[in-house]
């Protein structure tokens, strides 16, 4: 007969009886004193079991034999700059290890598929630090930061698929900051993450004061790739990015193919090619939502304030307000839609300056969407006329006024519920902002 644990807990966090795999969160959860009794079925004589924790310790105690142990759990506290190869711990998802020196940092490359927690900011000024090539495991910030990073390499063998994170396969990095990131490579990098895989998850990550450049294309500012089932959320960058050739250039994304939300992009984004924009560079069958690009975006042809080009996918619940400008197909949200399926914009607008130099069929600049080539469905969209100085889209959409888009009973306005908050005399904000 299989063994089943039941488990009393008594606390002021929670009390009842409940699987004994849920002891994890209430460690997580709980920082006091509580007990807990196991009972173990499918034994003879049954088998009673009365623990006594005070998190971090465990200290457990077998009534029928008397015999005790105690483990202890490691904090930050716990965390030895001089230990290696971390401060403490031990990989696991309850006692991750700890890292409060640049060494520890640099070690994880080592450890790719255990559990990290930062215990303090990593300064990693003069380090020769290299990108982790594939990580499964989770990486906690802890809400500290990683600090003047450096990489300067722009052949094509080491100077490709450059971030912190070179590959992230089923794993998660969470409340992290990175600042004054500096990342001078040839193509295809960002500074968290190169291609983030089905299954795993970036949120609540911030990169600040960043500079990317690049010889050649697909840059980003925090992800380049993120693939379908992967979801990057509550992030935000500013800073620099630009490239010499070779266009593929996004504010924060390279491509979206998965989940790509609650998203603020602040900075410049210059590119001597096309295909440039202020946040996602293109959306490849995923979603944008809920994020907004106060970027200064300059390209060639093909520039977006939020996105580049749509192939197929959805962008909603977002909007620009910075300055894009180029020689044609430049517009207030969407450059270009190309897919076989038709791409959605609904409830979005777009009230930055939208500049563009010359036509290609006819096309110079647009509020919304620039060129489309597949039928694009805009749904409660608007532009704000006045501050884009653009006068028509392609597709549908509303134009209006600036009177007009701080007017929050405006019909464009009707099914703009959460997370939209509108205010009149004030363009429609997110609630997170």
């Amino acid at each position: 007969m299989a063994n089943y644990v039941f488990r009393s807990i008594s606390s002021r966090c929670l009390r009842g009886w409940l699987p004994a795999v849920a002891l994890l969160s209430i460690q997580a959860a709980c920082d006091t004193e509580y007990s807990i009794k196991d009972q173990v079925t499918g034994v003879t004589p049954p088998e009673t079991v009365v623990t006594t924790e005070t998190y971090p310790s465990v200290t457990t105690e077998t009534a029928d034999t008397g015999y005790s142990v105690t483990t202890t759990l490691s904090t930050c506290a716990d965390c030895d700059p001089a230990a290696a190869p971390f401060g403490a711990g031990a990989g696991t998802d309850v006692d991750p290890w700890l890292i409060c020196d640049a060494l520890h940092l640099d070690e994880v490359r080592d450890y790719s598929g255990d559990d990290f927690k930062m215990c303090a900011d990593v300064d990693l000024t003069g380090e020769n630090y290299l990108p982790v090539t594939v990580f499964t495991g989770t990486f906690d910030g802890n809400n500290y930061g990683i600090e003047n990073w450096t990489y300067a390499d722009q052949s094509t063998s080491a100077g490709q698929r450059i971030a912190l994170f070179r590959v992230v396969d089923g794993g998660t990095i969470r409340q992290l900051y990175i600042r004054n990131p500096n990342v001078s490579i040839h193509s295809a990098s960002a500074v968290l993450v190169h291609d983030l895989m089905s299954g795993s998850l970036v949120e609540d990550v911030h990169v600040s004061d960043a500079i990317i450049s690049g010889l050649d294309g697909h840059l980003a500012g925090v992800v380049a790739t993120v693939r379908f089932g992967a979801t990057i959320q509550d992030a935000s960058f500013s800073g620099q990015v630009s490239n010499d050739t070779g266009g593929f250039v996004g504010g924060m994304i390279d491509s979206c193919s998965g989940l790509c939300t609650r998203l603020l992009a602040e900075g410049s984004v210059t590119s001597n090619s096309w295909k440039t924009s202020g946040l996602v560079q293109s959306i490849n069958g995923g979603t944008v939502s809920n994020s907004v690009s106060r970027m200064t975006v300059t390209g060639d042809n093909r520039v977006g304030g939020l996105i580049a080009v749509m192939n197929g996918g959805v962008l909603e619940d977002s909007y620009f307000e910075g300055d894009v400008s180029g020689t044609f197909w430049i517009a207030g949200l969407v450059a270009e839609t190309w897919s076989t399926a038709n791409p959605l914009v609904q409830r979005s607008y777009a009230s930055g300056t939208v500049t563009a130099a010359s036509s290609m069929w006819g096309i110079q600049g647009s509020g919304l969407v620039a060129y489309d080539a597949t039928g694009v469905v805009v749904v409660d969209a608007g532009w704000d006329t006045q501050t884009t100085t653009q006068m028509s889209t392609s597709g549908s959409g509303t134009a209006m006024t600036t009177a007009e888009m701080q007017t929050p009973t405006h019909a464009t306005f009707t099914n703009w519920g959460l997370p939209w908050v509108l205010v009149a005399g004030d363009y429609p904000r997110l609630d997170w902002e």
